[in-house]
């Protein structure tokens, strides 16, 4: 973490944020790549705040290392057509007539889930704990939802801009 090392608060990240972005936005003649890592670590340090944990470098550099392949692959399919694509929790799940585009699905690195009838891509390094029991409502109910736009470019953590 290059931006917000030894901050402990909420307020104390917000202040500094603050003071970031008047510096590094694109606007005032920052550069747009600055600006994605002060957001990524910024979502990141007060996520690890309000969880009350501790968020070491290495664990910085895998969680930005996953976001960027996370946009990576939101790039490669956010142009196909007649799909919905959303992100709930970390995963993201494809639905819609997905089988014309299954090529361009799996060469992105997505895995298709048979009993959602829905692809999916996660984090090699994360574990389902339902096996494939759970709903993708379910998991829309317990995680949330947000649905990417098609045909945007997306910023370092994978939303659309």
């Amino acid at each position: 973490m290059n931006y917000f090392k030894n901050i402990k608060t909420l307020e104390e990240a917000k202040k500094l944020y603050r003071e970031l972005a008047k510096l590094n936005h694109p606007d005032k003649g920052g550069s747009i790549e600055a600006m994605q890592k002060i957001n990524f670590e910024y979502d990141l340090i007060c996520s690890q705040i309000l969880k009350g944990e501790n968020l070491n470098e290495t664990d910085f550099n895998n969680a930005f290392a996953e976001s960027q392949k996370v946009k990576e692959i939101l790039n490669k399919i956010g142009n196909l057509p007649l799909i919905t694509i959303e992100i709930l929790g970390s995963w993201i799940w494809v639905t819609g007539l997905t089988m014309p585009v299954k090529n361009e699905l799996k060469a992105a690195g997505l895995f298709w889930a048979s009993k959602k009838c829905a692809w999916f891509y996660k984090s090699p390094e994360e574990k389902s704990k339902s096996r494939g029991k759970t709903s993708l409502d379910q998991i829309r109910s317990t995680y949330g939802s947000i649905n990417v736009t098609n045909n945007k470019s997306f910023n370092s953590i994978g939303y659309a801009k």
